[in-house]
Parts: structure tokens; sequence; C-alpha cells
């Protein structure tokens, strides 16, 4: 089932249910509650519609509407009620606070009355959802085009392990990438040899895969970092075989109590509710600034014009997230022919630089435009900077890990550059790479807020250069 179908499906699931709770809580509010009669009218089916459809939005924000193949129902069911108290809540403020009631008791009654019933039906009908997707998975009817990176005695175990669990995660294996000259003799018996560490990005564009094993050998960990950091932009779902150090260590986290103890990666680095409202204070932000400050554009385009010969605005391919390239918007600051000898990097008293560049950059307002980058969605307020591909291969050959920046999106600012600054070469682009590093690892709206203000303080002090 495609992507678009789970969705479907998890939305009519959520419909139906909150639908069904609200109409129950209505009867059971007017007929017992306030022992009032209950009717069933148009009055109540309108609204009905309206308030499934907001738990649908508010499910959807929090991030319920994932894989239906993949998901943990325990987990899930945990998560409904949290989310459930947290709408209740929104719900009553917004419909009931201005309704009569006898006493404070009676409201918590009535408040807990709905939060009963719409957890309870939403928890039943995803209940009923994910075990049919459960079965479907178990009896192989559903299954995910999976490789098996390893080529030892471990990853031979590892997979007789997994294919003789009935408890699988609806793995099919396609074969395996070796990740050493050496291959157990074995593992070609049970699936075919696909290619080596260096051909795995081929490998999973031409099959299609979803799902990657990895089980090789701790010798050869260098290789595979390099390999993950560029899987995962693809959206595949990665997955390692740890070995008894990792488990001492505390590294391995896991739910699955029946299956294999594999450690999957995490693709989302922060909640799916604050990945969707630090992309709602990116439009929010990105549309007033471009409407505000629109008088200023037009002084700042007539500067550019009236200083040197070309276009006001300059644009530049830079890689964005998932490896994905855009054309990054500016203020034009240096001179028209500033890179006919190739692509450099910008340094203190940059003769390339114009005189209204200098005042542009001083203040950062040759930044301004990439706020309609930000509105549609190529970058982001907070992120580590855009680089140009040119600029990449010198740093990847130096520093793979760089690839990991490529998970979320660009942004106008970012912690590398409060900390660090602009880079003038490779080298600072390296030392800079850390403190975006630490910027993924510790993704959150109160980290973006910290650098926006930090931002502030370096444009008020005209740091920029």
């Amino acid at each position: 089932m495609k992507r678009i179908g789970h969705y479907i499906v998890f939305f009519v699931s959520d419909f139906s249910a909150s639908f069904l709770g609200w109409i129950l809580f209505y009867y059971l509010r007017r007929h017992y509650i306030e022992a009032k009669e209950f009717g069933v009218s148009f009055q109540i089916i309108v609204p009905a519609i309206l308030v499934s459809t907001c738990w649908c939005i508010l499910y959807a924000y929090t991030g319920l509407y994932k894989s239906l193949f993949r998901k943990s129902r325990l987990s899930e069911t945990i998560k409904i009620a949290k989310i459930t108290l947290i709408g209740v809540g929104i719900i009553f403020f917004a419909v009931f606070l201005d309704d009569p009631v006898d006493t404070t008791t009676r409201f918590r009654f009535t408040y807990f009355v709905y939060f009963l019933v719409q957890f309870s039906l939403v928890a039943i009908f995803r209940l009923i959802v994910n075990s049919v997707a459960k079965y479907l998975v178990i009896s192989k009817k559903v299954q995910f085009n999976t490789i098996l990176v390893g080529s030892g005695t471990q990853a031979l175990h590892l997979y007789i392990e997994l294919e003789r669990n009935p408890n699988d995660l609806g793995q099919k294996f396609i074969g395996f990438i070796a990740d050493s000259d050496y291959i157990h003799p074995d593992l070609e018996t049970h699936i075919p040899y696909l290619g080596k560490i260096e051909d795995i990005e081929e490998v999973v564009k031409k099959y299609g895969v979803q799902d990657i094993i990895v089980a090789a050998e701790r010798t050869h960990a260098k290789d595979l970092l390099n390999v993950i950091n560029k899987l995962r932009s693809m959206r595949i779902s990665i997955k390692l075989n740890p070995d008894r150090y990792d488990i001492i260590a505390g590294y391995v986290k896991t739910t699955q109590l029946l299956g294999t103890p594999l450690v999957e990666i995490q693709q989302s680095l922060i909640p799916s509710w604050e990945k969707n409202s630090k992309r709602l204070v990116d439009i929010i932000v990105s549309l007033s600034v471009l409407v505000l400050f629109s008088w200023l554009y037009v002084i700042i385009i007539i500067a550019v014009k009236l200083n040197s010969k070309g276009p006001a605005f300059y644009r530049q391919e830079r890689i964005g997230k998932n490896g994905v390239p855009f054309r990054i918007i500016k203020f034009r600051s240096m001179y028209i022919d500033a890179e006919k000898y190739g692509p450099a990097l910008s340094k203190n008293n940059d003769p390339r630089v114009t005189k209204v560049g200098k005042f542009l950059r001083k203040y950062r307002l040759d930044e301004i435009p990439q706020f309609w980058n930000v509105l549609i969605g190529e970058m982001s307020l907070v992120g580590p900077r855009p680089e140009r591909k040119h600029f990449i291969e010198q740093i990847v050959q130096k520093a793979p890990e760089y690839y990991l920046l490529h998970q979320v999106r660009p942004g106008i600012t970012s912690w590398g550059q409060v900390k660090f600054g602009y880079a003038e070469n490779v080298e600072q682009m390296i030392q800079r790479l850390k403190y975006d590093l630490l910027y993924i690892e510790n993704m959150s709206l109160a980290m973006d807020l910290k650098i926006i203000l930090y931002t502030i303080k370096t444009i008020l002090k005209a740091e920029g250069k």
C-alpha cells in the first residue's frame, strides 16, 4: 500500500471514531450529565464533522500518521492517550468554557467523560487497523525489499535468525552487500551477492530497497559510517545488529520483545509536533518579513544597482535537505565577475565586494531575500548553512560526517555561524561543522530561539563580514 493509502486508512479510522465519540458524548452530556432531552439533529451533525476534522489535524500534527505497517500498538495507544488529554482540554476551553455548570466537579466529570469516550473509540479503531496491518506483515502479504550489509559469520547468523523469526518486521531479503573481501561460503547459498560497500547506493536505487540491516564487523565501522551517512538522506529504514559491547555500553534501546533486537537509526531528529511547529514558525516569520520590510528591499535594490553594474539579486546553486540542489537568493554584494577564476569563499577585505555590498554584509542585509527560500520550503530560519557542491566534495574527503547535515533544511542562520562565524576556507568549514552536528543532535524550538536571539545580537553589533 502506498503512503497516500496509509493516510486515507488512518483518516477514515480517526474521523469515524471522533465523529461517533462526539455524538456519544453529546448524548451522555444532554441526557445523563445535564439531564436534558437528547435528539440528533443537523445542529449536532455539523459540529461533529468540524470537531472530527480538528482531531484528525491534531493527530497529523503530532505525528500519528506514519507508516501503517511499522507501529507498536502499545506505544501508539499511550501516545493517543497523551494527545487526547491535550485535545480535549483545547476543545473544552474553546467550546464549553462559557457553558453554565453547577460545580467545578461537574465540569471535571464532563471533561473526563469526553476524554474517556474519545480515547476509547480512537484507540479501539486504531487497534483494529494496526492488528490487520500486523497480520498482513506476519503472513508475508506485505513485505519490504531489504538488503543485508555484511558478509561474515555475524551476517550469516543474523540472516538465519531473522528468517526463522515468526514475528519479523516484513523484510524481504533480496541480497547482501559485502563489507570486506571475505564472504562466508554459506551466505551465498541463502541470498545473492549484490556488490560491495561502494555499490550500495546504486543497489538501493535499482531494487527499490526500503530496509537496510547492517551486520558488519566492527573493524569496518568507518566505511559503514560513511555509507550510513549517505543513505540516511534517502528515507530508508536502517537497522543495526548490536554486539555485546553496544549492549553493555548502553547504546541499545529497543522495544522488540519477540523479534530480533535490532537498533533503528532514527530518521526523525525531533518529535513531529516540534518539526511541524518549526515549519509553521518558518512560514509565519518569513511571510511577515517579506511583507513588512518590502519598503527596505526597494531601497537596497536601488543602492545595489547604482553602486555597480549587474542585477540586484544573486542566485547560486546550493545543496539542501536530502542532498537536493536549490538556488539560494541574496542581494548581490560582489561585482558580477567575482568568480571568473572559479568558486572562491569570501575573506576579510575581499576586493570582490562592492562598497554597498560591505554595508549589506556587515548587517547581513544581503541575506534578507532568503526568506523567500524559507517560505517555499527550501530553507529554514535555523539550520546548517547550505554550501556549494564544489566545497562539499572537498569537505567530505576529510569529514564524511558532513552528509549528516543534509538530514535537515539548511538555514539562514545556524549554531555554527553564531559560534564560529563565516568560513574563509575548507579547513574552517570543517571546524564549524562540529557546531552544526551539535545542533542536529540537540534540535528543538528552544534551541532555535536561542540561535535567533544570538543572530540578532550579531546583527545589531554589526559583526557580519
